[in-house]
């Protein structure tokens, strides 16, 4: 076999595997079919993205329609296409943030380094010490330097050598896990807000510039927050002038029974950055959601330095915008918020019937969104290898891919995410071939 020119992200890189992924070459609702024919249920929306499935007619005729009339024109020098109007309208008609203002970019990486440019860029003429942005350790921002830096995973920081002083790391809320011994929900909420506190006045609040968080961290093991979380950490944010800011790239659009993960936690940031599901994934594009003051903010400065330096040639392409415009009338037709919520109770049933298996050892839920810890029970510990029992999260991906099912691992955790368009009879499916893929992990050789 020919060894594969292609190097593979967000993979494992070795000369072996160079020739022995695995080609995806069509898709038809939450399935994808391989070269060989192979069918797999893709139980994490490829990366969290393919909201609307794996083929969408509407999508592909949008698409189309657009490359005919004009395929491409960038958005900048004050000339776009009108498309890209109708979508501002659109996502800021949507978004949770009121007379809100969008500013495109192409991909959930770029867009969050939008975001903390334009911040830095206020902040030069208002505010110039408030430089520090402060995240979560154990997120994931994106790819790109800066973002991978706010992420906070120090193997991959450390693995590039991105190490730097401009990010402040908060701890990444994790019920029940890293409670103190007799600590409450609600203590344990709390704690975390007086360690921000702390965190900020040990810097000096004129020295953030903003604090960055997902609604729900999928990279951090996807642990809903305790209650009271954000309501605690907003307060201490508020106190001390320090904007909020959300990541939705993966929690936006539904993913979280609601629009959004911030109504999800019932809060309004000052602003957010959306992508992924903007597009259903079909076209690479992403945004920057701002409330007003930033925008207001955002132009004066504009005018004090003669311009907005800031525009990229795929920024808000129109293709992608005509993509990602027909993607918000399919949420809004179809009632796909709607349908995750009722599809959700069907959802959780099935949840509830693979945390019985004796390999779980404790589930999540949000939505349409899960985490499903996996773990040898004691008494079956003694029937595995060493090297086994060390290898249980890629002993279970390779299960799962046998048995036709794609799936993420985050710490110990299985994540799953299907398309938001999943059907009874899918989750139906899925519960059955994740089970026949558990079974094979506890009784090898049956």
């Amino acid at each position: 076999m020919m060894t594969s020119r292609l190097v593979y992200g967000l993979s494992h890189l070795s000369n072996s595997a160079m020739s022995s992924g695995v080609d995806m070459v069509s898709g038809s609702s939450v399935f994808v079919f391989d070269s060989s024919g192979k069918d797999y249920i893709d139980a994490v929306s490829a990366l969290f993205c393919a909201t609307l499935g794996f083929h969408n007619e509407r999508l592909i005729e949008a698409a189309t329609r657009q490359m005919r009339e004009l395929p491409v024109y960038p958005t900048a020098l004050n000339r776009t296409v009108p498309v890209v109007h109708a979508l501002a309208d659109a996502l800021s008609a949507a978004a949770p943030i009121p007379d809100a203002h969008v500013l495109f970019a192409t991909t959930g990486s770029e867009a969050i380094e939008t975001l903390i440019k334009t911040t830095w860029y206020i902040n030069k003429q208002r505010n110039p010490k408030r430089h520090k942005i402060i995240t979560r350790r154990g997120s994931y921002h994106g790819s790109t330097i800066f973002a991978t830096r706010l992420g906070g995973i120090e193997s991959i920081i450390n693995s590039f050598d991105l190490t730097g002083d401009d990010i402040l790391y908060a701890a990444q809320p994790r019920w029940p896990r890293d409670a103190l011994a007799g600590e409450t929900e609600e203590d344990y909420a709390h704690r975390l807000a007086r360690e921000l506190a702390e965190l900020i006045d040990h810097t000096g609040a004129e020295n953030i510039a903003a604090f960055l968080c997902e609604p729900v961290s999928i990279a951090g093991g996807m642990y809903p927050a305790p209650e009271g979380y954000f309501e605690a950490i907003r307060n201490v944010l508020s106190m001390r002038d320090i904007p909020l800011y959300f990541d939705e790239i993966v929690t936006g659009f539904g993913r979280t029974g609601k629009m959004w993960g911030s109504q999800t936690v019932n809060q309004t940031p000052d602003c957010l950055v959306a992508s992924k599901g903007l597009s259903a994934a079909y076209q690479p594009i992403s945004a920057v959601v701002m409330n007003d003051d930033f925008h207001s903010a955002l132009v004066d400065c504009s005018i004090m330095h003669h311009g907005f330096h800031h525009g990229g040639t795929y920024h808000a392409h129109p293709v992608a915008a005509a993509v990602a415009l027909e993607t918000l009338k399919i949420y809004e037709d179809e009632r796909i918020v709607d349908h995750v919520q009722d599809i959700s109770k069907h959802w959780i049933k099935m949840i509830s019937k693979l945390a019985a298996h004796e390999l779980v050892r404790s589930t999540r839920t949000i939505g349409l969104l899960s985490a499903i810890e996996v773990g040898f029970c004691s008494y079956r510990e003694l029937d595995f290898r060493n090297d086994e029992k060390r290898d249980i999260k890629r002993s279970v991906v390779k299960a799962c891919m046998e048995h036709g099912v794609l799936i993420r691992i985050s710490y110990d955790s299985i994540i799953l995410a299907p398309p938001l368009i999943i059907s009874k009879k899918d989750i139906d499916e899925l519960e059955q071939r994740m089970t026949k893929a558990f079974n094979t992990i506890l009784f090898p050789t049956a």
